[in-house]
């Protein structure tokens, strides 16, 4: 078929890109309590600036605070977890959807073959949901209606909004 990966990519994420790049307000004002109680924290040490004469024995009081440098951790490892099942998840559609190009042996001439996703069978056992992601992605069920959108599991039919904002909540 005529089914191009890289052009439906580039299209859906050029309609896409200034939404995934874009910080709205819900993502930032929640640090600004963050960043008011860690200025606090530096004036209650005493510290207005970096010429503070205490400046120099409160720096680093962030990094040597458990509760505030295992919550950090946390979330670090929640994020690039995160990111991983994000690039894992798209990888495995895109080797779905990616023909497989092949030397004959005997001719040496190229060959094409269809994409995986054309054959029955193997769409059939394609699973690109592992199970403890299941329950998640039932929360935003919906039905497929074409072959690629059932690629995406349980959210297939609005596939590219749940996975698209995933990867911009994620960031």
């Amino acid at each position: 078929p005529d089914f191009r990966i890289a052009a439906y990519l580039e299209t859906l994420f050029a309609e896409n890109n200034l939404e995934i790049v874009e910080l709205s307000p819900l993502a930032w004002l929640p640090l600004v309590p963050i960043l008011a109680s860690g200025n606090a924290l530096d004036l209650a040490h005493s510290v207005i600036n970096a010429e503070s004469s205490n400046a120099a024995s409160s720096s680093g009081y962030f990094i040597s605070t458990p509760w505030v440098m295992l919550p950090s951790l946390f979330f670090e490892v929640v994020c690039l977890t995160w990111g991983a099942f994000n690039f894992w998840k798209l990888a495995e559609i895109k080797s779905m959807l990616m023909p497989t190009i092949f030397r004959d042996g005997e001719t040496g001439n190229l060959q094409l073959l269809q994409a995986p996703v054309e054959y029955e069978f193997l769409r059939s056992q394609f699973d690109s949901t592992p199970a403890p992601i299941k329950p998640l992605e039932r929360i935003f069920r919906k039905d497929p209606t074409t072959i690629t959108e059932a690629l995406f599991g349980e959210v297939g039919g609005s596939e590219p909004i749940v996975y698209l904002n995933s990867i911009k909540f994620q960031t």
